[in-house]
């Protein structure tokens, strides 16, 4: 059912007798075109133009003129193609960003092994200090003899 013929059919009761309904094949702006000379409108406030016509609020996809003349095929194939270069480059914001993250990481895991050993390292030479100054004191080869068996 067409709702705008029904709604045409309730405005028609309505109008005035000098608007005459839309002929066939008109569209809804003709009507305006078909009554006369500019005096009419001048009585109604309407304004001296009969042609101006409010503007019409288009969508998104009508403002491509390019896309609103294509065949519906090609515009189901333009809106997948935006679609999957929009997909394209999120995937290669996030592949960058992950991969600077994995490096980030992997930098840190090194910075922190070379902070465990480096703190190994001075536990070592500490306790070498230690044992290195306990021999020079007490010049007991049995200090000497454990020494070297604790680093060997």
């Amino acid at each position: 059912m067409n709702m705008m013929k029904v709604q045409d059919e309730r405005e028609g009761l309505s109008a005035p007798a000098f608007v005459d309904m839309e002929a066939p094949g008109e569209t809804h702006a003709a009507p305006r075109s078909r009554m006369g000379n500019d005096t009419q409108w001048d009585g109604l406030g309407l304004g001296s133009d009969p042609e101006a016509e409010p503007a019409q609020r288009t969508s998104l996809f009508d403002r491509f003129t390019w896309l609103r003349n294509q065949r519906i095929g090609a515009k189901v194939n333009a809106i997948f193609g935006i679609f999957m270069v929009l997909s394209g480059a999120v995937a290669l914001i996030l592949t960058v960003g992950l991969s600077d993250i994995w490096l980030r990481y992997h930098n840190s895991a090194a910075i922190q092994q070379s902070i465990v050993s480096a703190s190994s390292l001075g536990g070592t030479v500490g306790d070498l200090r230690y044992n290195t100054s306990r021999f020079l004191f007490e010049q007991d080869p049995e200090v000497l003899r454990r020494q070297r068996a604790a680093y060997t």
